[in-house]
Formats: C-alpha cells, sequence, structure tokens
C-alpha cells in the first residue's frame, strides 16, 4: 500500500517519481519506454508552457486524442498544477467535441492532429490555445497546417529553463481534478466532476482488494478518456510504479496478439465484447469442432477439462505472464463467464461508474465467484434502496469519499442524485 500525505494527483505524480525514477512508465508497443524520471521532466515542461498561456488553477483544459504516452503526460501537467482536466472521447463527432468544449469553458486544448481536423475553429474562437498531442507542442494557428497522419514524438528530455522560474499552484484534496462528460447513454451527455480525492480514494480502495507493483506491465486498449481506464489503468499503475504500454492501431486480433508476445503483460482491463469475440471467433469453435467434441463438451466433467486446456492455451496467446484480467463496463455472457471460470483464466469482474471514480465492487481472480461483480471496495459504504421483494433487485445507493462533486452547471440534477439517508 502507497503512503500519500495529501490524497491528490500531485502527491502521487512526485512521489512516483522519487519512488520509481528508473522505472519504465509509459510506451507505445515496440517503442522504448519513458522512465518516471524522464516522464516527471517533460511533464513539468508542458505545465510551464501552460503557464505562460495563462492557465490557472481551476482552469479547465480539454484533452482529445487517442491513447498515448503524450496524452498521459499532458494529464499530469494539468491535474498536477491545479487546473482541471477535460478528457473527451475521441469517437465524438466534431460538433460533440465543440459543445463539451465550449460547456466545460476550457481554456486550453490538448487535441490530437487527427481530430483537430475535425474541430470547426470559428466556433471555438474563445479557446486561448491549441495544443497537438502528437508533439506536445502549441499550435500556430496563423500559419500551421497539421496533417492528420502526424506521427507521435516524444519531446526532448531536457528541463527547459524558460519554466524554471514558474511557480505552480498546489491542488487540495477538495479541488476539482477532471470534469468527465458521460456518453449519453442514458441521456444527455452531462460533466460529472470528480475531485483529486475522489480518484486517488478510489485508488487505494483499489489497492486494498487487488495488489499492483512495479514489475506490473499494462497493456491498455480501452479509451483513457473513459473513467474506468484513466483511474484504474493509467493513474493507479502510475502510483505504483508499474509501466503502461499502448497500441498505434485500432486493437484487432492482427494488433493485439503479436503486442501481447512482445510485452507479456501482467495485467489488462477489457469491456466483455473484446473476449466475447475471442470466444465466439476461436475458442467454441476448437471445442465443437467435431461430433465427438462437441458430445464431450456437453458433459460438465469434460467440458472443465476442455475448459481449462482452452484457457491455458489462451494465457499464452496473451503472453504467458496475465495474472489480472479485469472486466467491467457491461454484462459478461453466461457462456463467456463459464469458459473463464471453469477454465481457472485469472478474470476478475467489475462494477462501478463515472459518477463514482469509478469502481465500486472488484475482487482479485483469487477469489472470484461465479456471476458475481466482486464485493464492495473497502472506504465506501453500499446499501439497496427497497429491493423487489422477489427478485432482490433496486436501487444501489453509495456513500464515500469516491462519489463526485456532482455535475457541472446541473445544480437541480445534482441534488436528485444525492439523498439524506442513514446507511447502516
Amino acid at each position: 500500500m502507497i503512503s500519500l500525505k495529501k490524497l491528490t494527483i500531485r502527491d502521487i505524480f512526485f512521489r512516483s517519481r522519487m519512488a520509481y525514477s528508473e522505472r519504465p512508465a509509459l510506451a507505445f508497443v515496440g517503442s522504448d519506454p519513458l522512465s518516471y524520471a524522464d516522464m516527471a521532466i517533460i511533464v513539468r515542461n508542458i505545465s510551464g508552457m501552460l503557464n505562460t498561456l495563462g492557465v490557472k488553477k481551476g482552469d479547465k483544459v480539454a484533452l482529445i486524442g487517442e491513447n498515448s504516452p503524450n496524452w498521459g503526460m499532458a494529464y499530469f501537467s494539468i491535474t498536477t498544477i491545479g487546473a482541471v482536466v477535460v478528457p473527451i472521447l475521441p469517437d465524438f463527432s466534431g460538433s460533440e467535441m465543440e459543445s463539451i468544449i465550449q460547456h466545460s469553458e476550457a481554456k486550453v486544448v490538448f487535441v490530437s492532429a487527427r481530430l483537430y481536423n475535425q474541430l470547426n475553429l470559428n466556433n471555438l474562437k474563445k479557446i486561448d490555445a491549441f495544443v497537438l498531442i502528437n508533439n506536445l507542442q502549441a499550435i500556430d494557428e496563423q500559419t500551421a497546417k497539421v496533417d492528420s497522419a502526424m506521427p507521435y514524438t516524444t519531446p526532448a528530455i531536457t528541463v527547459n529553463t524558460d519554466y524554471c522560474d514558474c511557480e505552480f499552484p498546489k491542488p487540495a484534496e477538495d479541488d476539482l481534478a477532471a470534469l468527465i462528460y458521460t456518453s449519453g447513454t442514458t441521456g444527455r451527455p452531462k460533466g460529472v466532476m470528480l475531485s483529486h480525492k475522489n480518484l486517488v480514494s478510489n485508488i487505494l480502495s483499489t489497492l486494498m482488494i487487488q495488489n499492483v507493483c512495479e514489475t506490473d506491465r499494462l497493456l491498455s486498449i480501452l479509451p483513457l478518456s473513459h473513467t474506468y481506464e484513466c483511474t484504474i489503468g493509467f493513474l493507479l499503475p502510475m502510483a505504483t510504479g508499474a509501466s503502461v504500454y499502448y497500441l498505434d492501431k485500432p486493437p484487432t486480433a492482427a494488433v493485439l496478439i503479436p503486442a501481447m508476445q512482445k510485452i507479456k503483460p501482467t495485467m489488462i482491463l477489457s469491456v466483455p465484447l473484446v473476449i466475447e469475440k475471442i470466444y465466439k471467433n476461436k475458442i467454441k469453435p476448437e471445442l465443437t469442432a467435431s461430433r465427438a467434441k462437441r458430445m464431450m463438451y456437453s458433459l460438465p466433467i469434460t467440458r472443465k477439462l476442455m475448459h481449462r486446456l482452452a484457457s491455458n492455451k489462451l494465457q499464452e496467446v496473451f503472453g504467458g505472464e496475465l495474472h489480472f484480467f479485469g472486466v467491467g463496463g457491461a454484462k459478461l455472457s453466461y457462456e463467456v463467464e463459464r469458459f473463464m471460470y471453469e477454465g481457472k483464466f485469472p478474470y476478475s469482474i467489475g462494477y462501478g461508474m463515472t459518477e463514482t471514480s469509478p469502481l465500486l465492487s472488484g475482487c482479485t481472480p483469487k477469489i472470484v465467484k461465479f456471476r458475481h461483480a466482486g464485493f464492495n471496495l473497502p472506504g465506501q459504504e453500499m446499501k439497496l434502496l427497497n429491493p423487489n421483494s422477489t427478485t432482490g433487485e433496486g436501487e444501489i445507493l453509495v456513500r464515500g469519499s469516491n462519489v463526485m462533486v456532482g455535475y457541472y452547471k446541473e445544480p437541480e440534477l445534482t441534488a436528485e442524485m444525492f439523498i439524506i439517508l442513514k446507511i447502516g
């Protein structure tokens, strides 16, 4: 368990810089990773640039781009100086991104070259500056033409003396760290306000049920703009000295399998669709390829043996060193979970939502229960309100340091989400 003076992203970042200075931190698959010490130099330089652009404590800074080490360094450069990061899903349309930028009142926008060309700058005239995530340099809007195919490059790992005299503000635990807009699957997009304490407390609670250490290697395949991947797949490993690797192409099988063989990840976060496609397209066809196999598969005792053998093969495909495969974001199918459970694949199902930073329940693969989403995380309380006498279903109430501050510019909607109730 890590120890922090304050529950802020800044404290996480500076602790890791000292504790794991020479350890690999962030990289694209196939590229040399940045060490924690090198990452800290680049982050400070970007923070200095933001300072010269007029970004102050509490100002909003949008972050729109594909997963990359530069995305992570931009995130740290914003949050460690007390500004508020606004991660925006790169799958949103140009008009949706513009709407979020406007609603959040962002002063500066980090954006990838591909997505920059989807924005209508006439609708964003209040933005002070645009910064390309590809090279972490500000765009000269008067002369620059951005090539959508611009490759990602790592900034120079040299202290920029122009920023040596910068005095950066220090965020407090209850200061806003992130403003995250939901995808709108339950209505129009809402800006979820998460404080430093919200995010860091969720990291510490998660570490109480699943250990992550400096020898762990994570392969990131989910969008960093989602709280699930950002908190559990980025901030948590960065707090524990682990390494995170990113793909420079969409996570198709042709890209994923060589990447896993190269990195040999120990941990992966996923959504059900990924493992369900693997099972449907690769595993089940092999398990039922002949009449004899189908007959064996229909019997529980032989089916379990077949699942164990197939699971062992799958783990080798994943690199052979995987000890945690986290599944969240949607319900996992019965058939696929049965394969993972009976095959002793190191999976764990978690439950959460953006409004809770996000994780509410989960467990380590060693104590997984079939068709369960783990157990309540330490440091929070949960209760089922008015459960149905027949089905047991009801509304989940939660209280803890991980619960959001509220919805941005939505006081009435925020009030609807919070009720005064004694839990216990």
